[in-house]
């Protein structure tokens, strides 16, 4: 799959839900999200990611460029529950826009979390709303990359990625990592993974 540099656009979703606090969570986040979003804006049609917090409160950043992601990681306060599903809807009228757009981008959604959403359906809700404007896979993809070892986690995140299909009208739209893995990848097998596997 050959990915059009000028069409993609990257959204970053960070769990700072109080847990990310743990077993050097948070740094772990840091060092695997900045790896990939420095590679990735190389890649994005205007090099800004948009970035969503999601912890006690779900906060919106809009298109941010590395060193405002950066600094946030340098002052963040972990704390609360982890409204996954709720990240996802701020984002939904956004990508909603690009799909039903003109020409359609690759909108590769990446997010980093430690544990269990708080609405694990209605993250499977979300998606799936999103997925009735999707064509093709190629055209969105939710990465998961989990930091910490939390096995409900790992779980939970298999299972996602696993069934989500039923709920999506067979687009393959989720694709999971451990964070321990990222390093092992380019950022072309990475964007390769997320799309198509």
């Amino acid at each position: 799959m050959a990915i059009d540099h000028q069409k993609l656009a990257v959204y970053y979703l960070l769990d700072m839900s109080g847990s990310m606090n743990d077993e050097n969570r948070l740094s772990n986040s840091k060092e695997v999200g900045l790896m990939i979003l420095n590679e990735l804006v190389e890649y994005d049609d205007d090099g800004m990611i948009h970035l969503v917090t999601f912890g006690g409160k779900v906060k919106e950043y809009g298109p941010v460029d590395i060193e405002k992601i950066e600094e946030f990681y340098r002052t963040a306060r972990p704390d609360g529950g982890t409204p996954l599903a709720e990240a996802i809807e701020i984002i939904e009228d956004d990508i909603l826009l690009r799909l039903n757009g003109a020409e359609a981008a690759h909108q590769l959604v990446v997010i980093t979390t430690d544990g269990l959403p708080n609405d694990q359906n209605g993250v499977v809700r979300a998606i799936s709303r999103i997925s009735k404007h999707v064509k093709s896979s190629e055209q969105l993809a939710f990465l998961f990359v989990q930091v910490g070892t939390d096995r409900r986690a790992t779980e939970y995140l298999v299972w996602l990625d696993d069934n989500v299909k039923k709920h999506t009208n067979g687009l393959d739209l989720i694709d999971t990592i451990h964070f321990s893995k990222v390093s092992d990848m380019s950022i072309e097998q990475l964007i390769i993974k997320a799309f198509e596997d």
